[in-house]
């Protein structure tokens, strides 16, 4: 156990298949010093156990393992860094926290008692996908899905927080699971597309938590499960491009739908008393 750190200079640690590697103490990282290559491979197992507090990845990670966090907090922090497939545990209590970029790929799993915190950028050049049990789920607070590939959504994505959040150019999120909008910032689509398949529940909770463009040409959102409205009684603005085949619930508050292009091809739609179902384009 250690609180000074690991430092990679121009150098590579990899831990193979049978390898463990144990992250005990608060503020002991892995990190780099005057450093072009910085290199952490893990195709093993690496644990955050110990004692409370933040455990930062600095190097550039490349991971096919297991990551478990138990205790604390464990931060992947380099810009370089990507998650090719895996398997991530997050206790209760336990933060596993993504910042800067990761390019991700692969199926990601693993049991979320604990919550993976989004809150950097997420580059996905082709193929990824959620697949994650447990009630924490991820939560996206801030930063953008790109990489103009599609991130296939299996479990729980909650959008939380004050900040906006977006898709970017040529990038698709398909939800097949539940994407909750919590937060007071936008879901912002730039020249992107949102599916919300058949199973797909796309809750927008909070006031202002709208799902909107910038800087756009298209900026899609395919309903072709379930939208509802719920939570406060304030406003929820759909500005972007919306063909809706699916069911939309307005149990508070007011949804508006509000772009020229949005289509409404059937579709069931709910409105309960004293909530507002609104078409203002």
């Amino acid at each position: 156990v250690s609180v000074g750190d690991l430092i990679l200079s121009n150098s590579t640690f990899n831990n193979q298949l049978s390898g463990v590697l144990n992250l005990m103490a608060a503020n002991a990282n892995i990190s780099f010093s005057s450093s072009t290559t910085e290199i952490l491979n893990n195709y093993g197992t690496i644990n955050r156990g110990g004692e409370t507090g933040p455990v930062v990845i600095s190097a550039t990670m490349n991971n096919t393992g297991t990551i478990n966090v138990t205790i604390g907090t464990l931060e992947i922090s380099n810009a370089n860094s990507q998650l090719n497939g895996g398997i991530y545990n997050v206790s209760g209590g336990a933060i596993l926290l993504w910042t800067s970029t990761l390019t991700i790929s692969g199926t990601l799993t693993g049991l979320l008692n604990g919550p993976i915190e989004w809150s950097g950028n997420v580059s996905v050049p082709t193929t990824a996908t959620f697949n994650f049990s447990g009630p924490a789920g991820v939560n996206w607070t801030i930063g953008a899905l790109n990489g103009a590939g599609t991130l296939t959504n299996l479990t729980t994505i909650n959008l939380t927080g004050t900040s906006n959040t977006s898709v970017g150019t040529a990038t698709t999120l398909t939800n097949v699971g539940t994407l909750n909008i919590t937060s007071v910032g936008n879901l912002i689509l730039t020249n992107s597309t949102l599916n919300n398949q058949p199973s797909g529940v796309l809750n927008l909770v909070t006031a202002n938590g709208n799902i909107s463009y910038s800087s756009s040409v298209t900026e899609t959102l395919n309903n072709l499960g379930t939208i509802n409205r719920s939570g406060d009684n304030g406003l929820v603005t759909i500005d972007a491009t919306m063909t809706n085949t699916g069911t939309i619930n307005v149990t508070n508050g007011t949804l508006d739908i509000n772009d020229t292009n949005t289509q409404l091809n059937g579709g069931i739609y709910n409105v309960s008393s004293g909530a507002i179902l609104e078409w203002s384009s």
